[in-house]
């Protein structure tokens, strides 16, 4: 944002005709008073004589009414000399994070045990996730969805604490299962490069072969290893040791190097959980890529739009309005503001229309992915190409 009091200048500089108007209703209203009426036929000396505190109170209304009413006009032409970043293109990366609820997880060579230092480190990823989409899933012996895409961080954080091994219908370690909804997840999205990011202490071998199997070429695969290298005994929500079916005490390890050349060979990187955000940054700050068409429209991300200053001088106007509440007056005065009808109407609402301007409008349009009345609707003719663009014209945006 920036400021440059010499660019001073109106946004909406129709408004400046209704000067004249507000000024000559303003006259017919001080003409059309009492006191007005009587200096016809008494002397200015007799009628300053004969006149009460309260015709000079009136006299003092009038002047305030027009000075509001000044001061409303050039609010609603929109002064301005500030100019500030106006985002149009959002980011649409996707990510899909798959959390391994095995009854390995609860391993306590982290503390207190690899489950709840993975959750804490998701925490940090969420509060990472500034833009894009993200969604969440655990699995075990089968996997399910903890949240879809979404833009809102928050709400997958509210999720976290309820998320236990003793939770999911059946134990194991599912990741095939688990890819398998991650990839479905992303294409009901329309996501046609996204990330998977695995949270896990482990994999078979025959479940790396199959993952190598049944993964989308398209997206990426990156690993955070939780656990350490070394083998350890895994303890049960009671507390008793988890044993295999001939009694034996189960071993759980990371197999680091295994889950490595797999995220490699898949487009992506592996890391294992740290205590600082070097393992965050290193795996999501390899973006997929997007394909030549968003590169084409992300190359634009933002305009500079001017800031509209109006509300502050609307502020000048308060004392007045407070008065008006006062001695009732408010309620004698409705604005009626009449909307042009346009195309538009079944997408725009009606305080969309009432407060905010073309550009406005069709921004909100934009998002939403409705480019066609976005392009449409902008005035800015290089906003209009972009929609173009993004709707399928590119014989209309090439030209526009």
């Amino acid at each position: 944002m920036y400021s440059n009091i010499s660019q001073f200048h109106f946004i909406r500089p129709e408004w400046l005709i209704a000067l004249p108007i507000v000024i000559t209703l303003w006259w017919f209203v001080r003409k059309a008073s009492q006191h007005q009426q009587w200096r016809q036929y008494f002397p200015q000396p007799m009628l300053e004589a004969l006149q009460v505190n309260g015709a000079q109170q009136s006299n003092l209304w009038h002047w305030w009414l027009l000075i509001s009413w000044l001061v409303l006009t050039f609010a609603m032409a929109g002064p301005t000399w500030i100019k500030q970043p106006v985002p149009l293109i959002k980011n649409q990366n996707a990510v899909v994070i798959a959390l391994d609820l095995s009854p390995s997880m609860l391993a306590e060579d982290l503390t207190p045990n690899r489950l709840t230092r993975a959750k804490f480190k998701l925490i940090d990823i969420l509060e990472k996730q500034e833009d894009g989409q993200i969604a969440l899933i655990a699995y075990a012996g089968d996997s399910h969805t903890v949240s879809p895409l979404t833009d809102d961080p928050k709400t997958i954080e509210s999720l976290l604490p309820a998320l236990h091994p003793d939770v999911m219908p059946s134990s194991g370690s599912n990741i095939e299962s688990a890819i398998e909804l991650a990839q479905a997840l992303l294409k009901d999205a329309g996501v046609l490069a996204g990330e998977i990011l695995v949270l896990t202490d482990g994999m078979t071998e025959q479940a790396i072969e199959n993952v190598k199997d049944e993964f989308n070429s398209a997206h990426r695969l990156s690993i955070l290893g939780v656990g350490s290298a070394k083998a350890v005994p895994v303890k049960t929500s009671d507390g008793s040791l988890v044993r295999g079916s001939g009694g034996e005490i189960v071993l759980a390890s990371v197999n680091r190097q295994e889950l490595r050349t797999l995220a490699n060979q898949l487009g992506g990187n592996y890391s294992d959980l740290r205590t600082d955000d070097s393992d965050i940054d290193y795996l999501l700050n390899n973006n997929v890529n997007t394909s030549s068409e968003d590169e084409a429209a992300n190359s634009n991300t933002s305009f500079d739009a001017w800031k509209d200053l109006a509300h502050w001088l609307a502020l000048l106007v308060l004392p007045l309005a407070l008065l008006c509440f006062r001695k009732g007056l408010i309620y004698l005065v409705p604005i009626v503001v009449l909307l042009p009808l346009d195309s538009n109407a079944a997408e725009i609402g009606f305080f969309d229309k009432l407060f905010k301007n073309k550009d406005q409008q069709a921004v909100e349009l934009f998002n939403d992915d409705q480019f066609e009345q976005a392009a449409a609707t902008f005035k800015d003719p290089n906003w209009s190409a972009i929609a173009k663009y993004r709707n399928g014209d590119f014989s209309k945006s090439a030209e526009q």
